[in-house]
């Protein structure tokens, strides 16, 4: 199970084999002679704040709009496919806010046990590692 986020964002969370096909569904292509390896890519294309020339990156995500676009895309297909309803309320709990983010991310480690190790920060895309609690105290 691949989770992607950016600046907060969710922007993909389900099978490996299906992250390509879900970003080339809202437009963003994946060439491997072009892009490498498909875990690079995805990082690349939510990843803002830097110039990306077309050559190197095709077309990909390059403003807080289109990514803000993205991540609500996918919250909204994942929300309707699984039958989860996320919280209502405010404009602070609204889909692809980073606070939403947050409140998702801690709901998800109460529920499932889950420890999130934060290991790297490259050009606002937050990568973790995570590990499931198996009640020992050996890391």
């Amino acid at each position: 199970t691949v989770t992607l986020l950016s600046t907060g964002r969710l922007m993909f969370h389900g099978a490996r084999d299906d992250l390509v096909p879900w970003f080339g569904h809202l437009g963003y292509n994946y060439d491997p002679s072009l892009h490498g390896v498909a875990s690079d890519w995805a990082l690349d294309l939510v990843a803002i704040g830097f110039h990306k020339p077309k050559r190197f990156y095709g077309h990909t995500i390059t403003n807080a709009e289109e990514l803000t676009r993205a991540s609500n895309d996918f919250v909204s297909s994942y929300t309707s496919l699984s039958g989860v309803i996320f919280f209502a309320g405010d404009s602070s709990s609204m889909i692809g806010s980073k606070s939403l983010g947050q409140k998702m991310q801690a709901r998800m480690n109460k529920v499932v046990g889950i420890k999130s190790n934060l290991t790297s920060v490259t050009s606002s895309t937050l990568v973790h590692r995570v590990s499931v609690s198996a009640g020992s105290s050996s890391s």
